[in-house]
């Protein structure tokens, strides 16, 4: 396994994959310990099943590793005491990519609970249709997903910073995708080059990374929740973030 991406859902981590197996000595995998992984493609094997301690989960990792060079895995993918072993692991690099704005993070995420989509490529037809009926959000269990993110994120990033600072890259959504154009593409083979390969060319960063390519929600798009408003009041802040923000 040459390296290892800790991310959470809604961070971009999808089309920052995606464009790192782009480059010919890359082949990873998103999210093989994901409990559902197996029912996404009836060839993958089912490795969350019989992950239950330390052991086993490098017994796993091995197994994947015949396959892949990488892997992608999120905050709820593995128990936090697994997680904590991926982090301080330095046979491996780390990569930590997190959002900044981790309201629109679990806002996000529940959309793409309700509606089915969670990558823009993947969208049939305009975004806007998917949006349609999305009514109402349960600000409870948002309110609970945001508490159990922020405490994940900063738990996650205070161990890479500690353990990993020479084997590891930590990354923002925000300065990933709302960067200029050369700046974004400049990150992401800076990432490469981490790595130990080549760089991209900025056409096939924009691939997946262009805000128009990857991009999928936005704050037009989070005006057709029937109580956004009341999301902000309640739940945004300026530790966590709003609903409404630039980005």
């Amino acid at each position: 396994m040459a390296f290892v991406m800790l991310a959470h859902a809604r961070s971009g981590s999808e089309s920052l994959l995606a464009t790192l197996n782009l480059h010919e000595e890359i082949y990873a995998v998103s999210e093989p310990f994901n409990p559902n992984y197996k029912d996404w493609d009836v060839d993958n094997d089912d490795y969350r099943s019989k992950i239950i301690d330390v052991r086993s989960l490098y017994e796993q990792l091995e197994a994947v590793g015949r396959k892949f060079n990488g892997i992608k895995t999120t905050d709820e993918d593995l128990p936090r005491e697994l997680n904590e072993v991926l982090v301080g692991d330095t046979r491996f690099k780390l990569i930590f990519l997190r959002r900044s704005n981790l309201l629109q993070a679990v806002v996000s995420q529940a959309i793409a609970d309700r509606t089915g989509l969670w990558q823009k490529w993947d969208a049939a037809g305009r975004i806007a249709d998917y949006y349609g009926s999305l009514g109402k959000l349960d600000v409870h269990q948002l309110s609970d997903r945001l508490a159990q993110l922020d405490d994940d994120v900063s738990h996650y990033g205070n161990l890479v910073a500690s353990r990993r600072y020479e084997s590891s890259v930590m990354l923002t959504y925000e300065d990933l995708y709302f960067a200029p154009r050369d700046a974004r593409a400049g990150m992401v083979n800076r990432l490469l080059r981490f790595l130990d390969c080549s760089p991209l060319a900025l056409d096939e960063v924009d691939r997946y990374m262009a805000p128009r390519n990857g991009q999928l929600n936005s704050q037009e798009l989070y005006r057709l929740i029937t109580n956004c408003d009341s999301i902000e009041a309640r739940l945004g802040s300026d530790r966590t973030g709003w609903l409404f923000a630039p980005h």
